[in-house]
């Protein structure tokens, strides 16, 4: 999932270093070779809100991806993606991360208040010292970099261009454009993505309702 799809599922809003845990494995690519190098297994962090965080992002995860939900989604996409005679370069993984973009888009219309929340619990995270955070306590290697990212993260607030096609266009262009070499700018993608939107917006009620059971039986 997403960010603001991963807060939303988050039961601890008002906790904000589990807030910024539960981004972290969003905001930095490679996060998961770090937190098997550094992290998983050291015991004295398991009450510790960050890494609390972190853990209910990776759970929340594993049950999204083996949910029938994504695979019908994915499946869906991809067909639509050769039906358009779109770039089929790694199709599935282009709508794996489309299907994210529009859940985002979706709680982003839906929850008004939901996206201004999840930054605001992120700026007063930073502002703890969430640097000194990630350095003393969890002595990770590269706290500085992490730290600069999620600088940057919220100095930009891009989820909130997540509302408009233009949005998750760039977005795809950002994630996957360079690496696929595809121009996710063509017209066709926005019709794609117009062509989802209705059906999702029936879906995802109870599909959230099903993984928030789900996460509440898995803890």
């Amino acid at each position: 999932m997403n960010f603001l799809a991963h807060y939303y599922l988050l039961p601890y809003k008002e906790k904000h270093d589990m807030a910024f845990g539960n981004l972290l494995p969003d905001l930095m690519r490679g996060f998961s070779k770090v937190y098997n190098q550094e992290l998983q297994h050291r015991k004295d962090l398991h009450s510790h809100e960050i890494f609390q965080g972190i853990e209910f992002h990776l759970k929340s995860d594993s049950l999204f991806h083996k949910h029938i939900f994504f695979e019908r989604y994915c499946k869906r996409i991809k067909s639509s993606i050769e039906e358009r005679e779109l770039p089929q370069e790694r199709s599935y993984v282009v709508a794996h991360i489309l299907l994210e973009l529009m859940m985002d888009r979706y709680l982003l219309l839906k929850e008004d208040a939901l996206a201004e929340k999840f930054y605001q619990s992120l700026r007063v995270a930073q502002e703890e010292n969430i640097l000194n955070k990630l350095h003393y306590e969890l002595n990770l290697k590269n706290s500085s970099k992490i730290n600069l990212i999620f600088k940057g993260f919220i100095e930009n607030e891009y989820g909130y261009r997540l509302r408009e096609n233009s949005g998750i266009i760039e977005a795809l262009e950002q994630i996957l454009g360079k690496r696929l070499g595809i121009n996710f700018k063509s017209k066709n993608w926005e019709l794609l993505i117009d062509s989802f939107q209705g059906n999702l917006e029936e879906s995802l009620p109870s599909f959230f309702n099903e993984l928030t059971n789900a996460l509440k039986n898995a803890t």
